[in-house]
């Protein structure tokens, strides 16, 4: 039986799928949904950045019409641009009562731009929120990076459990037996036997829970990542503590993208507002076109043109303009406030990180002691265990003072290694 589970376990190890950090954050960047959203959002800010862009290039557009009339004063006028009026034409009895006159007009209109003012602060505007939602979806990959590393870690925290619970249950099942044997030699009691077996049965427990939060974590991880949930557990590599010189304990928070995303917020805001403002001043525009005019279908006997300049000034709209700058100037105050108590919060941020990686330093020292110690302690209480000096409770005490402490451990290289992250995250700039 022992050798079927083991290699059962074999098996179950090797269909599951060694993935490494950078493969997930790297497979998280192209299918996560949130990086395809922002992707989309900085593809319809370009759009509408464009769109402004045409309110500066002329407006050509072709038109064909056909009526057809008994109106006195249409049909003289069909006539009259058709080229086709006469002597006869004039005739009072015509003119009153027209027979019914056709008119096939094709038409090329153009419509040009010259000054319009909210029009410039609008594109300005447009652009700034382009910038916006570009530097958006670079601090939404930062931020998927770092929930990759998380729930990696996660993983990793996941299976090292199971690690030191296994070796502990090892140790659990040893115990048992020489304390059985003990008791069959009349060595110890029967309740030593019972608190053993109570204590391996409990160790069972926590090891099946352990098992079932790896399969949790690595549904996490999948989920980061972007990939369906269920199938093979990721394998991952061990979990170590991370170590760089290059650690930032600072950096330019207006240069990180979440920042300069309101910044170009911000900007676009103050564009919005100097564009309302515009809206108050005149507007010259230009006008061309040229018509062909028939009494046939796609005929094209007579052209005309007509070419022109515009100079219009909405002097009084109810308000409207004013009320619309009002609330423009409202809106960049209060965006103001908002990257000012966002670049505040962040610099706060970053400061307690700092102290949190201080301390979880210092915690992972004080755990590395006391499970050497615990070792070292289990070490002598199992052999004086054996020449009978040390009961079974104080081993099976010990014993559980070394798998406390080794899960206490590792618990704090997780916590340290994702504030690690964290402060990766917090200090990632626009510039690297």
């Amino acid at each position: 039986m022992l050798c079927f589970l083991t290699i059962i376990g074999k098996v179950n190890a090797q269909e599951r799928r060694l993935i490494t950090q950078d493969e997930a954050i790297a497979r998280a960047l192209e299918d996560n949904r949130l990086a395809h959203m922002a992707r989309f959002d900085e593809e319809k800010a370009i759009q509408n950045r464009r769109q402004t862009e045409g309110m500066f290039l002329p407006q050509v557009s072709l038109n064909y019409s056909g009526m057809v009339t008994n109106n006195p004063l249409n049909a003289f006028g069909f006539n009259l641009q058709q080229g086709s009026v006469t002597q006869d034409s004039f005739n009072p009895e015509l003119l009153n009562s027209p027979d019914a006159t056709h008119q096939f007009s094709t038409s090329l209109e153009v419509k040009i731009p010259i000054l319009n003012f909210d029009l410039l602060y609008a594109k300005k505007g447009a652009k700034h929120f382009e910038n916006a939602t570009r530097h958006q979806r670079q601090y939404i990959s930062t931020q998927i990076s770092y929930n990759v590393h998380y729930a990696y870690t996660a993983l990793q925290m996941a299976y090292r459990s199971v690690e030191v619970l296994d070796s502990t249950l090892n140790d659990m099942k040893t115990i048992s037996q020489n304390v059985t044997n003990f008791y069959n030699e009349g060595l110890v009691q029967k309740s030593d036997v019972m608190k053993a077996e109570v204590e391996m049965r409990s160790i069972e427990s926590a090891l099946a829970m352990a098992r079932n939060s790896v399969s949790d974590a690595s549904d996490q991880l999948k989920l980061a990542m972007g990939e369906p949930l269920g199938g093979k557990d990721y394998m991952v590599t061990p979990l170590r503590q991370e170590r760089s010189n290059a650690l930032k304990r600072d950096a330019m928070i207006s240069m990180r993208d979440d920042i300069l995303a309101l910044q170009a917020g911000l900007d676009a805001s103050e564009a919005a507002v100097k564009g309302a403002r515009a809206a108050l001043l005149p507007r010259l525009n230009a006008f061309g076109s040229y018509q062909f005019n028939s009494h046939k279908v796609l005929g094209f006997e007579k052209g005309a043109y007509m070419a022109g300049i515009v100079l219009s000034w909405n002097i009084f709209d109810g308000n409207n303009s004013r009320a619309r700058l009002r609330a423009a100037t409202a809106e960049y105050s209060r965006m103001q406030e908002v990257y000012q108590a966002k670049v505040d919060g962040s610099r706060a941020e970053l400061y307690a990180n700092v102290r949190k990686l201080e301390h979880l330093q210092a915690e992972i020292a004080r755990r590395e002691a006391s499970v050497e110690q615990s070792a070292e302690a289990l070490r002598v209480i199992t052999n004086r265990h054996a020449e009978g000096l040390d009961t079974t409770t104080d081993l099976l005490t010990s014993r559980a003072t070394l798998l406390h402490h080794q899960l206490e451990q590792a618990k704090a290289v997780m916590n340290y290694n994702i504030a690690y992250y964290y402060q990766q995250m917090l200090t990632k700039t626009s510039i690297e």
